[in-house]
């Protein structure tokens, strides 16, 4: 299985945790369908409800699953590539009981999920709400059955993913956007770092991990290339995406430039070479993406060291 995510040992578990479920359900397809049915490879990345959409092709048969207990309200959706619409239900209710136990045996507590829907996704368009909203941990996997191979994918909402890898038997909640700036509201500024992301995808998280800092995001235009002479002695973040290599480049002219300067690396798909090059590069901080917004603060603090600390108050 490839890896392309995750250098925390919760999101290692995670990968861990959904490429057994996948194998749970390739295990229930072939206990339904009579015809041997094996799993290949692995791929995990983290979407946005629409952009899961776009991620999965033309056409894909979902089954989607409802969870129960502390999960109830979230789902699970188990993605097939060539299925027959017409014997969806039974290969969902199959999947979903076969991922059901699983979980149990991993959280100590039937959480689900049921059967619930199914239907067709095409061209992107999701008229029955089988994916919905928020932020997603989507697993894609090679299915090999009936002498074809086909595409096999679940869909997990990223907090119910989280908490499943290590053991919880509640999922991770998020704080509002409301009750987030106000547990803000008195952390002071200590300075500002300048992010360079290649897209929207870790806005949010990258913004609030500054904030609890107490960095201040400086969020550049994507198509802007950073002058080193504008950086001494101060905080820079670059995303380096899928076939960005040149921002490993921006990150060595800068530490080049000015050694004090402090560059903090988030690589997607983070692959042994891709570590290296980052190494090679210079840089202060190396992370992976997806990555915890707690971990992405533990690795930035350190670049702060020279930042005056907040006058504590009387």
């Amino acid at each position: 299985m490839t890896n392309q995510a995750l250098n925390s040992d919760l999101a290692s578990k995670l990968v861990e945790q959904l490429d057994d479920l996948a194998r749970a359900v390739a295990e229930s397809i072939h206990a339904t369908t009579g015809s041997e049915a094996t799993l290949e490879g692995g791929q995990l990345t983290t979407h946005k409800g629409p952009d899961v959409l776009r991620a999965l092709g033309d056409e894909f048969a979902v089954a989607r699953g409802s969870l129960q207990g502390g999960f109830a309200g979230r789902g699970v959706a188990v993605i097939l590539g060539g299925a027959e619409p017409e014997k969806l239900e039974e290969l969902g209710t199959a999947a979903c009981s076969a991922i059901q136990k699983r979980l149990e045996a991993t959280t100590g507590t039937n959480i689900g999920p049921g059967f619930e829907s199914s239907g067709v996704i095409k061209d992107g368009q999701d008229p029955n709400g089988l994916i919905g909203d928020g932020i997603y941990a989507l697993f894609r996997a090679t299915l090999k059955h009936d002498g074809a191979e086909k595409d096999l994918a679940l869909a997990v909402d990223r907090g119910s993913a989280e908490a499943w890898a290590a053991g919880e038997s509640e999922p991770r909640k998020t704080v509002s956007a409301a009750a987030f700036s106000e547990m803000l509201a008195n952390v002071p500024t200590r300075g500002t770092i300048a992010c360079y992301l290649s897209d929207s995808e870790p806005y949010e998280l990258v913004r609030r991990a500054c904030r609890r800092l107490g960095l201040d995001l400086d969020n550049r235009p994507e198509a802007e290339v950073p002058n080193p002479a504008a950086y001494r002695g101060k905080l820079v973040l670059i995303d380096v995406p899928i076939r960005g290599e040149r921002r490993f480049d921006w990150c060595k002219r800068l530490k080049e430039y000015d050694a004090a300067c402090k560059v903090a690396l988030v690589v997607r798909e983070p692959s042994r070479q891709r570590v290296v090059q980052g190494f090679l590069s210079k840089a202060d901080v190396i992370v992976g993406w997806p990555l915890e917004e707690d971990e992405l603060m533990s690795r930035l603090e350190p670049m702060m060291a020279d930042l005056p600390e907040p006058e504590k108050s009387e």
